[in-house]
């Protein structure tokens, strides 16, 4: 199926460039890519459940109009829009439905967990948005508003349920996008770490316990650093609605200091510039085994070579569609030290 037919703005928007492939050619797209980073290696394919309405988080920008929608690749021409087709359908319900803003601010973001939607009104730098002028707009359309990540109308925050715990996340804090296809990437590492039963695990770029907390439930040790205050606090409401135990450290992962702490398995979601140079930190102690998730395919070879000249092996690599239609791919990896 031609999936830009479905997409109005799809030859002027830039965004998803792969919604004219078929799911078979995206599939070689992508996998094309990791196979030549990674030529002795079988990858692993793991396609999204749904290839568009998948996401349920948008960004828009607002111009001087009143217009939502994207910018066109490399300009700040805007393209007004009213339907996005990879955005979940309760975003496109409002966004069908909007009118123009009646006043003038730098973008606003749509937050859904399928049930409820939220939105998060970003002002332009010295200039507050008006949020008298804000709520009314809006609070016909969503159950709650923020306004410069604070909330200024009903409940801002969604739940979600991730490896059977009950989370709740504030408009500061991150979620992925793809919710289905994230629950599967969780599942795939739930059953990796139950069949290796580490004593102790460490959970860097944790944010608020996607993956980590997940394992805390299933009755893992498990220590989870992040830096993002917001991630923090919503994991330890969690931790404590879950009746669950973790070490949360507020700090970010390159103040890790090597040695601090014991771990046998180093979980890694590092944001897409990877780890870096303070990779050698992390794994000084030589933890056994190592879950490294990430969405830019090139750093993550830099960082796997660095972790083969630390002497772990490469053991699995398994691609996630997280983004269908868009060049964009999530991919797990697993280490063994020699």
């Amino acid at each position: 199926m031609n999936e830009n037919l479905l997409c109005p703005i799809f030859e002027h928007c830039g965004l998803c460039t792969f919604l004219p492939l078929s799911s078979d050619e995206e599939k070689d797209r992508k996998l094309g890519v990791l196979q030549k980073l990674f030529p002795r290696f079988r990858i692993s394919w793991i396609d999204s459940p749904h290839r568009l309405g998948y996401r349920q988080r948008i960004s828009l920008r607002c111009d001087s109009k009143g217009s939502l929608g994207y910018y066109k690749p490399k300009s700040h021409d805007l393209i007004d829009i009213s339907h996005c087709s990879i955005a979940d359908t309760s975003i496109n319900t409002i966004l069908n439905q909007l009118p123009k803003s009646p006043t003038p601010f730098q973008s606003i973001e749509f937050r859904t967990n399928g049930e409820r939607v939220i939105a998060q009104v970003y002002s332009k730098r010295r200039a507050p948005a008006s949020r008298k002028k804000i709520i009314p707009w809006l609070k016909p359309f969503v159950t709650g508003i923020a306004l410069d990540q604070k909330t200024i109308f009903g409940d801002t925050s969604l739940a979600f349920s991730i490896g059977n715990v009950q989370h709740r996340f504030q408009p500061k804090t991150f979620f992925q996008v793809n919710m289905a296809i994230n629950q599967i990437l969780v599942n795939h590492i739930i059953a990796y770490v139950t069949t290796i039963q580490p004593t102790h695990i460490l959970d860097l770029y944790s944010g608020a316990g996607n993956i980590g907390l997940a394992l805390v439930k299933r009755g893992f040790n498990v220590t989870l650093m992040e830096s993002a205050g917001s991630s923090c606090t919503d994991a330890r409401a969690t931790c404590k609605r879950n009746q669950i135990k973790a070490n949360i450290i507020e700090s970010p992962a390159e103040k890790y200091i090597a040695g601090s702490l014991f771990f046998d398995l180093l979980i890694l979601d590092p944001p897409r510039a990877g780890c870096g140079p303070k990779l050698k930190d992390f794994v000084l102690t030589k933890p056994k085994n190592i879950i490294y998730v990430s969405c830019h395919p090139y750093n993550l070879k830099k960082d796997a070579s660095l972790l083969q000249k630390e002497g772990y092996h490469l053991q699995e690599i398994t691609a996630f569609n997280m983004f269908p239609g868009t060049p964009h791919l999530e991919t797990l990896c697993l280490f063994q030290h020699n």
